[in-house]
């Protein structure tokens, strides 16, 4: 990427402040803890910090260009060969700028959103495009209004597709990332009540998704979890080309002969012109089998044939932290601590259910107990304490043995098991500690161990459960 002083003032509609318009930035920050040489300083202005403080720091460190929204700045400070621009807002003219840029490439942009799978679904989709397409992809949690477009700052005239994650915390945030991305495909994996705080309602949430039709190109195509009630109540309401996949029957691509193929695998077939195919994936949870359906829509739809696709999804690995499932002496851990809503919460309840036991134990059948280790599920607002409850009679419904639960709302995960539980008649009760904050929590689970139980670790992203996990890991010696 090369942008001239001159251009960044054009494209981020600002002004020419100070400098050399000739100045040349071959890449874009906003921290100045990084690479600045012959870079573009964004200075973002947060809660807690305020990036035009670092400004100074940037120039130090060889940037060529510098945003500003402040005004003035000491020119005494600023290199002979060396520019700043002038700006409104800096947040929004990154955006300006990631927007002008992904226009001067004619890759295919697929943008990807959703409560729950997002980055799953992504790195599926980027993998079966990357059997005909040079990919770009987002990494990391980049799906915010700095992330995405410091992911589109990658694109370069070697790239032929992009697959961009679309996060949102805030009204009107999808559409803005839509705006950006120009996306040629839209999907939406699911809606579920990730961010309900934020935005009030299922409903609510929803419209807030759709947004990502506000800068689909003009011939994009919109792609839709079928299996999903709300997103399936849309039929015929969308004046775009959709496509819907999904288990249910009559949808367009529809995944059929879903089954475990064993405590780390799963398989299922497409259809595909009157021949079935098999896709076989080496993740567990049933779950996955909706975000990979997503990838084999879109592969079909981009003229990739199905055993480049099945090729593909065989490929595929989890993120760190997303349903990574390990044996560790004579027991299994499962580390599914990257985030945490009611609906992957479920997803990985469900899986733990279909372990059949850890480490050593094997056998064709379970051999030790269940244990969930659960951090707070946040960002829930007034739904809180009955989204907690609800999935504590989730779990005594699925037969997990012991609930470890972490955080200020620990006791309602509890209060859910031990509710279900008595209206069962009593019986099969779950067995339960809640603890009000980490310190001692994985070294309790350790003390409790037996051969052939089976751990779930999972939380919400700032209750850090992973430490929990990484503890556990180093304690457990059975």
């Amino acid at each position: 990427m090369r942008m001239t002083a001159k251009e960044i003032a054009i494209a981020a509609n600002g002004r020419l402040l100070y400098g050399n318009g000739a100045a040349v930035a071959s890449g874009v920050t906003t921290d100045t803890r990084g690479d600045c040489a012959d870079m573009l300083f964004a200075p973002i202005i947060g809660v807690n910090f305020d990036g035009h403080d670092f400004i100074d720091t940037a120039f130090a460190k060889g940037a060529k260009v510098v945003l500003t929204s402040r005004g003035a700045l000491n020119a005494d400070r600023i290199p002979f060969d060396a520019a700043v621009v002038g700006v409104d807002d800096t947040l929004k003219a990154l955006g300006r700028l990631a927007a002008w840029h992904r226009m001067r490439h004619n890759a295919l942009v697929v943008g990807v959103t959703g409560s729950v799978g997002k980055t799953t679904t992504k790195d599926m989709i980027a993998l079966v495009l990357s059997k005909k397409y040079n990919v770009l992809k987002t990494s990391g949690n980049m799906n915010n209004e700095i992330g995405l477009p410091l992911t589109v700052f990658g694109l370069t005239e070697k790239h032929t597709a992009m697959v961009l994650e679309m996060g949102m915390n805030q009204p009107g945030e999808i559409a803005r990332l839509s705006k950006i991305a120009r996306p040629d495909i839209a999907v939406i994996t699911n809606i579920g009540d990730a961010h309900i705080k934020q935005f009030g309602s299922k409903q609510n949430i929803l419209k807030e998704k759709l947004e990502i039709l506000a800068g689909l190109s003009k011939n994009g195509v919109v792609f839709l979890n079928g299996d999903d009630a709300m997103l399936r109540g849309l039929m015929g309401l969308i004046d775009r080309p959709v496509v819907y996949y999904g288990i249910d029957e009559g949808l367009d691509v529809t995944g059929t002969d879903a089954r475990l193929k064993s405590d780390f695998a799963l398989e299922f077939e497409f259809t595909w012109r009157d021949r079935d195919y098999g896709v076989k994936l080496n993740v567990a949870g049933t779950h996955n089998i909706h975000n990979a359906l997503a990838a084999v829509a879109i592969g079909l739809h981009n003229g990739i044939s199905p055993k480049q696709i099945t090729d593909a999804l065989y490929e595929f690995l989890p993120d760190k932290l997303r349903m990574n499932i390990a044996d560790i002496g004579a027991v299994r851990l499962i580390n599914d601590t990257y985030n945490a809503n009611p609906q992957s919460v479920r997803a990985a309840i469900d899986v733990l259910a279909d372990q059949t036991g850890g480490g050593c134990g094997g056998g064709d059948g379970p051999t030790g107990r269940r244990i969930a280790v659960f951090g707070d599920m946040l960002e829930l607002g007034e739904f809180t304490k009955l989204r907690h409850r609800e999935i504590g009679e989730y779990l005594w419904h699925k037969g997990v043995d012991i609930l470890v639960t972490v955080g200020p709302n620990a006791e309602e995960y509890i209060i859910g098991a031990n509710g279900a539980a008595e209206r069962a008649g009593g019986g099969g009760e779950v067995e339960c500690r809640a603890f009000p904050e980490q310190s001692g929590v994985a070294e309790y689970v350790a003390n409790l161990l037996r051969p052939g139980d089976v751990i779930l670790v999972k939380g919400s992203r700032s209750m850090f459960m992973e430490r929990v996990a990484e503890s556990l890991e180093r304690m457990i010696t059975i």
